[in-house]
């Protein structure tokens, strides 16, 4: 791994709350 660790925050951000969502939905959805 040869690239600087710069990867958009934005992205990881998303990516994130997506997983947040999901897991809140599934823990209320069932």
């Amino acid at each position: 791994m040869s690239h600087p660790i710069e990867p958009t925050p934005d992205r990881l951000s998303g990516l994130l709350e997506r997983f947040r969502v999901r897991a809140h939905l599934f823990h209320t959805g069932a």
